[in-house]
């Protein structure tokens, strides 16, 4: 690939991820798909243009299709917002008792920049010291104690947590 393409290539993608912030850090492309098939559609669309003009190396065709992707997160990003969806990005999760809190990004192999802006949509939505992890770290960290959880509640399906010591 020409260094130029290259340099190009990096500078789209980057506008890109910043267009596709807003509307990434607050709802999931399925959720879009709901509210707006049309658009869902043409987003979708829109990207396998996008990169199909990355691999193809044709400096008008990446900016063409890098401007409309640009114009085409932000306009979802106000039909989702214009229609009052709630953000589903990511789960929030409280400890009642300490306070602590911690979100999970809604999507399992997320890129980071969508990480970060769920991270930044977070702290606006919901203020200062909430940590953000991704489902698979959430997976990795939670699943000795919820594999403990799944076997107690074959036989005993009633059962609940109703706190943990620390040692």
């Amino acid at each position: 690939m020409d260094e130029g393409i290259w340099r190009l290539t990096i500078e789209i993608r980057k506008r890109v991820a910043s267009a596709a912030g807003p509307f990434v850090g607050r709802w999931k492309i399925q959720t879009l798909q709901l509210v707006d098939p049309l658009m869902h559609e043409a987003i979708e669309d829109q990207q396998r243009m996008l990169h199909e003009a990355y691999l193809q190396g044709e400096e008008d065709e990446i900016r063409a299709h890098g401007s409309a992707m640009c114009r085409g997160w932000r306009h979802a990003t106000l039909t989702m917002s214009d229609a009052g969806i709630p953000d589903d990005a990511y789960l929030l999760l409280e400890d009642i008792s300490t306070g602590k809190r911690i979100a999970i990004v809604g999507q399992q192999n997320p890129e980071p920049e969508l990480v970060q802006a769920v991270a930044k949509r977070i702290k606006f939505a919901h203020g200062e010291g909430i940590g953000t992890m991704t489902q698979h770290e959430a997976a990795l960290i939670l699943w000795p104690a919820a594999k403990a959880i799944v076997e107690v509640r074959q036989f005993w399906p009633e059962a609940r947590i109703s706190g943990v010591r620390e040692k």
